[in-house]
Parts: C-alpha cells; sequence; structure tokens
C-alpha cells in the first residue's frame, strides 16, 4: 500500500511548481517581432498596379502613388493602403464626375503626393467610393474626389485586415 503514497508525492512536487511557475507571464522579449508597417515614401508612377486594382480609372494619362501595409513578418492579416494622384483621361474623368454632386476637399496626403494635387475644388460621393474600392481584384474601401474642372482625381483606399 505504499504505491500510491509514493506516486502521490511524485506528483505533488511537480503539480506544485507548475502552480506556482506556470501561471506567471513569460519576460518580455525585446526580439520579440511586432507588427510593423511596411512605408515607402518612394512616388510611384507605373499605372499597372492602379489600372489592376482601380480599374475604374481606365487607361490614366499620369499616376503617382504611395503603398504601404503591415505585413511585419508576424503573423495574421494584412492590410494594404494607397494614396494616390491619378490624371484621368477627360473623357474618364466626364464620365466618373457625372452626379456627383458633394463638395469635399481631398485629404491630407505626404508632402511627396501633396504637390501634384492641384487647388480647386474637387467632388465625392458614396456610390463612386463603392465603385472605386469594389473592384474584385482590391476589395477594399476607397474615399475618391475629383477635381471639378482638370481631370484629376485623388483616393485614399484600405483593403485586406
Amino acid at each position: 500500500m505504499r504505491t500510491p503514497q509514493r506516486v502521490t508525492a511524485t506528483l505533488a512536487i511537480p503539480l506544485a511548481a507548475l502552480a506556482v511557475f506556470g501561471c506567471s507571464t513569460a519576460p518580455s522579449d525585446s526580439n520579440s517581432q511586432e507588427r510593423t508597417s511596411s512605408v515607402s515614401n518612394e512616388l510611384r508612377r507605373d499605372p499597372e498596379p492602379m489600372q489592376k486594382y482601380f480599374p475604374i480609372i481606365g487607361k490614366p494619362v499620369e499616376v503617382f502613388w504611395l503603398g504601404r501595409n503591415n505585413a511585419g513578418g508576424a503573423p495574421g492579416p494584412t492590410t494594404y493602403w494607397v494614396e494616390a494622384v491619378v490624371e484621368l483621361e477627360p473623357d474618364t474623368a466626364a464620365a466618373l464626375r457625372t452626379g456627383l454632386v458633394a463638395p469635399a476637399q481631398p485629404p491630407e496626403l505626404p508632402d511627396v503626393l501633396r504637390t501634384e494635387v492641384p487647388a480647386g475644388s474637387y467632388v465625392t460621393g458614396p456610390q463612386f467610393d463603392t465603385a472605386l474600392g469594389g473592384s474584385a481584384e482590391w476589395n477594399g474601401t476607397a474615399t475618391g474626389y475629383l477635381h471639378t474642372e482638370k481631370p484629376i482625381l485623388v483616393f485614399t483606399a484600405t483593403s485586406g485586415g
């Protein structure tokens, strides 16, 4: 009958240690990977990504854009952000401007993009924003601002996450 006492004593010590040390938090690791943002202040001018993800812009005359994401090596969903100034073909701008009546000011953009935004009046609208950000390729959200007199589109967009 000594066997059960020996088994109980053998299990009691590790269980006590687990109770004392198992509930404490691990020391912080200053080298742990945190989710960081991949940000580039390099002004991009390649129209292909803009046409792929935002097809309603047609074939733009010129694009200026920045892209970033939060894929820093840690697991989890990735969110993508785009900020862009697009010179549209005049006919594309006129077609997109149809029905937009809500006056708006373009968003604050990084300095490298801000210089590409002409002064003047802009319009926007919820249906336009849905169409801009809702392509099958992007499948996110966007807020667009069309210049009332020039074929200029300024927009921000988010996808993923």
